[in-house]
Parts: C-alpha cells; structure tokens; sequence
C-alpha cells in the first residue's frame, strides 16, 4: 500500500475511533440524565463499534496485527460505560 493510502487509512480509524468514543460519552450523558434521546445514543455508540470491529477484524484477517489499532480493547473503549468501568477494574 502506497504511504498516501497508508496515511489515508490511519487517519480514517483514528476519526472512527475519536467519533466512537465522542458517541459512548454522549450515550452516557443521555443515559444518565434519562434523556428520551438515549436509546439513540447508545445506538449511535454500538454502531462505531460495529463498524471499527469490522475493520480491525478484516486488517488481523489480512495479516495486518503491527498495528495498535488491532490490538484496541474496542468494547472497553466503545461500549464500556464509565459505571461498569469502575466497578469491573
């Protein structure tokens, strides 16, 4: 893969990533405060994951495991809330 792909790729993650984890806070929030737009919000969180475990999937499937994209804990980082976080770790 050239290094222009390589950087478009890296950056492309690294925005999923930062999304998903902007969507998890906001899920909390929502969940928290009981806001009707919580359901929403988990939603919007567990498709982030859905869509970067696919890709770290299909890169670890391709012999693709130097990265530390494929060695994310992407549910602690995505789906985990900060309640289940502190009572887990």
């Amino acid at each position: 893969m050239s290094d222009k792909r390589q950087a478009y790729v890296a950056a492309l993650v690294e925005r999923l990533l930062e999304r998903g984890r902007e969507a998890k806070l906001e899920a909390e929030r929502a969940t928290l405060s009981g806001s009707e737009q919580a359901d929403f919000q988990q939603g919007r969180s567990l498709a982030y994951y859905e869509v970067l475990d696919t890709a770290r999937n299909l890169a670890i499937s391709f012999g693709i495991t130097d990265s530390a994209f494929t060695s994310l804990n992407l549910e602690h980082e995505l789906l985990r809330s900060a309640k289940e976080k502190a009572a887990n770790d």
